[in-house]
């Protein structure tokens, strides 16, 4: 009859699982909200947003490391083939188990989450969202005054004298003055 008792704990066990599992599910929504971030309903901007000041370098830098070791020689052609490195069988062989242990948290979210095409679209658009972000603000850098140097710092050569003993130095052109006396001075 002894052995046919459950232990205590696991009966309490038992009785809390279904309360736990609720719990989780309840807290979620505290703790994170947003997870995985980039499926939330966000606007291409916030969706831009996240990405920059998120794990944006972190993941460009890995994504760089275990291209090189799959071959490609440019982030561009990283970019392009980025589903490879978590699909092909020969990136088991070609990227050194060290950089696959130096992998990014996010991700390692990223792909589980959205998969590996997905996540290569993802990665892909924001990055040509950046580029384009970047042309917008060379645009609005690039101005359309032109560029006209200022007056020079030298006085003319000579005094003007327009009218008979108003002979000084013009004003126009911003050229310095000659001496001036200082009101108030003896």
């Amino acid at each position: 009859m002894a052995s046919q008792d459950i232990n205590p704990l696991e009966q309490l066990t038992e009785d809390l699982a279904e309360h736990y599992v609720a719990m989780v599910f309840r807290l979620t929504e505290h703790f994170a909200p947003v997870r995985p971030w980039w499926h939330a309903g966000l606007t291409p901007d916030q969706q831009l947003w996240r990405w920059i000041t998120g794990p944006r370098e972190e993941i460009l830098t890995w994504l760089a490391a275990a291209g090189a070791a799959m071959g490609w020689t440019s982030m561009e052609e990283v970019l392009a083939n980025v589903e490879q490195i978590f699909t092909s069988p020969a990136a088991t062989d070609l990227i050194h188990p060290q950089i696959v242990a130096q992998i990014p948290v996010e991700l390692l979210e990223m792909v589980q989450a959205a998969g590996p095409r997905d996540f290569g679209n993802h990665i892909r658009k924001m990055e040509r969202m950046i580029e384009g972000r970047a042309a917008a603000f060379a645009a609005l850098e690039e101005s359309d005054q032109p560029m006209i140097p200022g007056p020079p710092d030298q006085p003319p050569p000579m005094p003007v004298e327009l009218m008979p003993g108003t002979a000084g130095w013009p004003l126009y052109g911003m050229a310095p003055q000659g001496p001036q006396p200082v009101p108030g001075a003896p």
